[in-house]
C-alpha cells in the first residue's frame, strides 16, 4: 500500500509529497480557473455549448473561491486540500457528463485517469477517494440516465477505476523512489556542510584552550588589513612564566591542565572586555583590542594578571607575564603590533615577571631591540 517500501522509506516521502499537494493545488485551481474562463467566454458566442454556460460560471467561482481559501489559509495537511480540489474537479466532469451525455466518455473518463496522476500519496487514501467518486458518478447515472446508458458506462468506469490505480500506483512508486533519492542528496549536503563547520572550527580553533589560534590570527589580520573592518586598537601578548619548569616538573598532563584553565580565565575576560585572545604558540597568547582608550588595555592587563593568581591547578600558583603596544598610528601593519608587544613581554620577564609593561612606556633602547 506504501509503493513497495519500508515505513521509514515512505515517512520520509511525506514532507515531499505535502508539498506537492500544495504545489499542485494552486497550478489545478489556476488551471481550472483560466480554462473555466475561457470556456465561459466561447459559451457566449457559440450556441453549441450554450447550454454549459451556468455550469462553466458555477464552477468557475468555485475554483477562484477554493483559489483564494488556498492563498490566504494555511492547512496543515495539504493532502486534504488536494482531495478537495480533485473531487471539485471530478465532480464538473461528472456534472457535464450527466447533462450531455455525449460528453460523458470523454471529460470524465479523462479527468478521472489524468487527476490521480498528479498527485503521490498512499494508494490505500487514493482507492478509496476513487472508488467514492465513482459511487456518486454510478448513482447519478442510475437516477437520470436509461439502464442501457449507465449500464455500460459503470463497466467503463470500473474499468477505468482499475487503471487509474495501477498508474498512480507506478507512478506514485516512482516519485516516491525520487523523493527518496532527493532526501538523501539533503542529507549528505547537511552532513558536508556539518564537516565544512566542523573542519572550519578545528582549523581556527586550539583544541587544548578552546581560543582562536594563529592561523585564525593572521586570518583576522589579513581580512582587516584587505577589507573595510574596525581595526584594534593596541595589542596584548601573554607569557605564562616559567611554564617550561611547570611542563618539566609536574608532567605535560598537567601542563596541558594548566594551559586548560589559562584558556577559560581568557574566555571570561573575552566576555567582558572588548578583546579577543589567540593562542599564538606553547604558552604565548596574543589579545586583539578594540577598546577607544590606550588606559583600559593596561587595566585589562592587570586583571588578566590578578585573574591569573586565582586560577587553581592544585600544585603551585602560576603568573604571567603581559605585554602591551597601542599602535594606533602605526596603520594596519599587525606583525608589527605583535613584535611591539613581544618586546614589552620580554622586558616584563627582565623585570621580574607577573607584571605588565607597555611598549609605548619603555626606554628607547628597549622599543628599538631587535630581537629578544
Amino acid at each position: 500500500m506504501r509503493y513497495n517500501l519500508k515505513k521509514e522509506e515512505y515517512d520520509k516521502c511525506i514532507p515531499y509529497i505535502e508539498k506537492n499537494a500544495k504545489r499542485m493545488c494552486g497550478n489545478i485551481l489556476g488551471a481550472s480557473i483560466v480554462i473555466l474562463g475561457v470556456l465561459f467566454v466561447v459559451s457566449l458566442f457559440f450556441p453549441q455549448v450554450e447550454r454549459f454556460r451556468l455550469v462553466y460560471a458555477e464552477f468557475f467561482f468555485l475554483m477562484l473561491l477554493g483559489y483564494f481559501v488556498h492563498t490566504k489559509v494555511s492547512f496543515t495537511w495539504h493532502k486534504i486540500e488536494i482531495y478537495l480540489v480533485l473531487g471539485l474537479c471530478l465532480f464538473f466532469g461528472i456534472d457535464l457528463a450527466i447533462q450531455y451525455p455525449g460528453n460523458k466518455a470523454i471529460i470524465f473518463p479523462l479527468l478521472f485517469v489524468i487527476l490521480p496522476i498528479l498527485f503521490t500519496d498512499n494508494l490505500r487514501n487514493m482507492a478509496a477517494f476513487l472508488i467514492f467518486i465513482v459511487t456518486v458518478y454510478i448513482i447519478i447515472l442510475v437516477m437520470y440516465q436509461d439502464p442501457a446508458i449507465w449500464f455500460q458506462e459503470m463497466y467503463n468506469i470500473l474499468a477505468l477505476l482499475v487503471l487509474a490505480l495501477f498508474i498512480h500506483w507506478s507512478m506514485g512508486r516512482e516519485q516516491c523512489l525520487g523523493y527518496l533519492s532527493r532526501a538523501a542528496n539533503e542529507e549528505m549536503i547537511v552532513k558536508l556542510k556539518t564537516m565544512k563547520q566542523e573542519l572550519k572550527h578545528l582549523s581556527e580553533n586550539d583544541v587544548l584552550t578552546g581560543l582562536s589560534n594563529r592561523r585564525k590570527l593572521f586570518q583576522t589580520m589579513g581580512r582587516i588589513e584587505s577589507e573595510a573592518l574596525r581595526a584594534p586598537k593596541g595589542v596584548m601578548m601573554l607569557d605564562i612564566d616559567q611554564f617550561k619548569e611547570y611542563n618539566d616538573t609536574y608532567g605535560h598532563m598537567e601542563g596541558d591542565k594548566c594551559l586548560q584553565s589559562f584558556g577559560r580565565m581568557l574566555h571570561r575576560v573575552e566576555e567582558q572586555a572588548d578583546i579577543h585572545f589567540y593562542r599564538y604558540g606553547g604558552e604565548e597568547f596574543v589579545g586583539l583590542f578594540w577598546g577607544e582608550q590606550r588606559e583600559a588595555l593596561d587595566q585589562l592587563a592587570a586583571t588578566v594578571c590578578s585573574e591569573t593568581h586565582g586560577i587553581d591547578l592544585g600544585t603551585v600558583p602560576i603568573t604571567v607575564s603581559i605585554g602591551t603596544a597601542w599602535c594606533e598610528s602605526v596603520g594596519k601593519n599587525y606583525e608589527q603590533w605583535i613584535a611591539r608587544a613581544d618586546k614589552a613581554v620580554y622586558f616584563s620577564k627582565r623585570h621580574g615577571r607577573d607584571c605588565v609593561h607597555c611598549w609605548n612606556n619603555l626606554p628607547s633602547e628597549e622599543r628599538n631591540m631587535q630581537k629578544r
